[in-house]
């Protein structure tokens, strides 16, 4: 049967506390810096609120000033974990802009609250920019969601405030993508003063739909990790029996990535005995039951796969620590092609080694059996190899690991991210 265990608690360390009101802060302050999201609760969540913690922080330890607003809560589990709708967590403000973090199980109540958070929402944006000035503010667009979007963007041009977006993914690769979906994302950067681009590929994208007057208003930069937080907390072992390779993210947002690497699993489970495949990230019952067809399709025992659904912190810094290795498929899609998956910093944080396809981003920073093991795309006998090299050889896997949490201080440690972004605003969107 898949273990289920739909525990969340995505965040451990400082308790939020309740912010005091807002102060204003004239031209002469240090930057105020507004992170809007509105999929994803704060500061516990899943990839948006990690990417978030995470930006907040460099920015803070930059001398900006930073303000998370999110017009309506997160997912039921992810949003009850988040009881105070205004606060402050890691010298960063935060407020549900709807009056709470807890997701109303009524359609009718939740219509309500994100009517109410969006409005709040804008009101919150005037009110920055009449207290900090053109030059003062600068809001970053990480949500993508055209109710949040649309609405942000058309307001900086009436109000002359600069507005960034966050590029991590190319939508119109989707396959739910339409003609509609298509045009929005489109929009969404040619109206952005500035782009951020998690690859080169999303900045060639951005480069080639700015206005002409913009063109050099896209920063790339890397997937940012925290690599005290995981040597710090990642020490309690997860109490798993055998040996095992984990997957984390959205379930439902990449199950064919899972069924991909059920099948790898398939090949390896016969050279390996008793090795598990283990799942972490939100999960319906409704995904569980394809699961669990998945796994009988290729002939595997129940047990081998072990959907863990939401999971505390601290459970998945120790899941990762005990993991033989840690999976980020990646397929040769355009989709995977402009990805460069924030999970794979905070794997190579844990110095455990990462086993990832050879597209797009990875081919910049990794060598396979160096820092990484990297198989060729969509080929699941090479990725199914990858997986049984570590299992038979600890300790070179090991040595892999330690090279690879090495490269990630090099090169993704968040504390480099907030000056460089400070410097990118004030030289190219508010100068």
């Amino acid at each position: 049967m898949i273990a289920d265990n739909t525990t969340c608690d995505l965040v451990s360390g400082p308790v939020c506390e309740v912010a005091p009101e807002p102060k204003q802060f004239d031209n002469a302050a240090p930057m105020e810096f507004l992170l809007l999201e509105s999929r994803d609760a704060f500061p516990a969540g899943a990839a948006s609120a990690a990417a978030l913690r995470l930006i907040g922080r460099a920015l803070v330890e930059a001398k900006a000033h930073v303000t998370v607003l999110l017009p309506k809560p997160g997912e039921p589990s992810v949003g009850i974990l988040n009881p105070p709708h205004i606060g402050s967590y890691e010298g960063m403000r935060f407020e549900f802009t709807c009056g709470t973090a807890i997701r109303s199980p009524h359609f009718f109540k939740r219509r309500c609250d994100a009517a109410r958070g969006f409005v709040v929402l804008w009101l919150r944006l005037i009110q920055k920019r009449i207290a900090c000035g053109r030059k003062g503010l600068c809001v970053y667009l990480y949500g993508e969601a055209p109710s949040l979007c649309l609405p942000v963007l058309l307001l900086a041009k009436v109000l002359r405030f600069p507005v960034i977006v966050e590029l991590c993914e190319w939508q119109p690769a989707f396959p739910s993508a339409n003609r509609f979906s298509n045009c929005y994302h489109r929009i969404r950067v040619r109206l952005a003063d500035g782009v951020l681009a998690i690859s080169e590929d999303l900045e060639r994208r951005a480069v080639a739909l700015l206005p002409a007057a913009r063109k050099q208003n896209v920063l790339l930069h890397s997937i940012l990790m925290d690599a005290n937080e995981l040597s710090a907390e990642g020490s309690e072992a997860e109490s798993i029996e055998g040996p095992y390779v984990l997957w984390c993210g959205s379930v439902g947002g990449y199950f064919e990535s899972i069924t991909w690497l059920i099948r790898c699993c398939a090949l390896v489970a016969r050279r390996v005995e008793g090795l598990k495949l283990v799942v972490v990230g939100p999960i319906t019952d409704s995904l569980r039951q394809r699961l669990l067809g998945e796994i009988t399709a290729v002939g595997l025992p129940e047990n081998q796969v072990i959907a863990k659904g939401y999971v505390s912190r601290r459970e998945l810094l120790a899941l990762y620590s005990g993991a033989l290795a840690l999976l980020a498929p990646l397929d040769s899609s355009d989709r995977s092609r402009a990805r460069f998956p924030w999970k794979i910093g905070e794997y190579l944080a844990t110095g455990r080694p990462v086993i990832t396809n050879g597209v797009g981003e990875i081919s910049r920073y990794f060598t396979d059996g160096e820092n990484a093991l990297v198989a060729r795309p969509d080929d699941e006998e090479d990725f199914a190899s990858k997986i049984e090299f570590v299992a038979k050889n600890r300790a070179l896997a090991d040595r892999i690991g330690a090279a690879g949490r090495e490269l990630a201080l090099r090169h993704f440690h968040y504390a480099t991210f907030g000056e460089r972004l400070l410097q990118f605003v004030n030289r190219r969107i508010v100068p």
